[in-house]
């Protein structure tokens, strides 16, 4: 099998929103399952794989991407380490990542053409309420319409195909668990909403519109600042004269310089 992303605008209700569509291949039958995210990454990518094999009920032996960073660690091509986390994941469902070789992308062609297909054939004249409705209206296309229309010079139709292809792939049980965000991907998803609230936060207090958060470049908000309280000088590294270190009273800084002798 053969998997890939693609990014997509698509109008969906009065927007147009900046999407990533997944779509897994079946090489030899031509079976494809389809859906769409406005962010996909490593959680995404199992969660979509576990649909998509459990939709199936089988899984090939090998899993075709490209170099992506999704799956792929370090190395290139057929040098590539897949990240642990994602070989664990694969070993599940009886199948390994495998990596094309760079600037070779017609390795999976029947992947890069299965997204034209999508491009002219299943956005255009369809309408799209919400995001869900968009991605229920992807799977009857991909998993219903697709699999009983002739494919290719030969007519092949999927589903048809598919009865012979089983044979040589991996019965799944049904009772496989859908994957859990790890501890990784979970931080990462914090960190992506801190930096979302910054960004936000940056943007309704410009400098000089009054009170607000001070953003550092690097480090997000700095010390001492927060919401609603006015930038002190004492937050950006200046002490502030109100709050400058006041001897006791009586004490003289240093003793009187002796009188001079004639």
């Amino acid at each position: 099998m053969q998997h890939d992303t693609s990014p997509f605008t698509v109008l969906v209700g009065t927007q147009r929103l900046r999407l990533q569509a997944s779509l897994l291949y079946l090489r030899y039958s031509k079976r494809r399952y389809l859906q769409f995210y406005p962010l996909f990454d490593r959680f995404h990518l199992k969660c979509f794989l576990h649909l998509a094999l459990m939709h199936w009920g089988y899984a090939p032996l090998v899993c075709v991407i490209d170099n992506t960073n999704l799956a792929r660690w370090r190395g290139l091509g057929a040098n590539a380490v897949m990240v642990p986390e994602m070989e664990v994941f694969a070993r599940g469902y009886g199948f390994k990542f495998l990596c094309h070789a760079p600037k070779h992308s017609d390795r999976k062609a029947g992947e890069e053409r299965s997204f034209l297909t999508v491009e002219t054939n299943f956005i255009p004249g369809r309408t799209f309420t919400s995001l869900e409705d968009l991605n229920h209206q992807a799977l009857a296309w991909s998993t219903v319409r697709m699999e009983q229309r002739p494919q290719g010079k030969a007519g092949l139709i999927p589903a048809q195909a598919f009865e012979y292809e089983r044979q040589f792939l991996t019965p799944l049980p049904r009772h496989l668990p859908a994957p859990l965000p790890t501890v990784g991907s979970f931080h990462r998803r914090i960190r992506l909403c801190r930096r979302r609230r910054q960004l936000l936060r940056s943007a309704r207090h410009r400098p000089g519109a009054g009170p607000g958060v001070a953003l550092s470049p690097s480090r997000g908000p700095l010390p001492g600042s927060s919401l609603g309280d006015p930038i002190r000088p004492a937050a950006l590294g200046r002490e502030e004269p109100d709050r400058a270190r006041s001897r006791p009273t009586g004490a003289l800084s240093s003793p009187p310089p002796p009188p001079l002798q004639s």
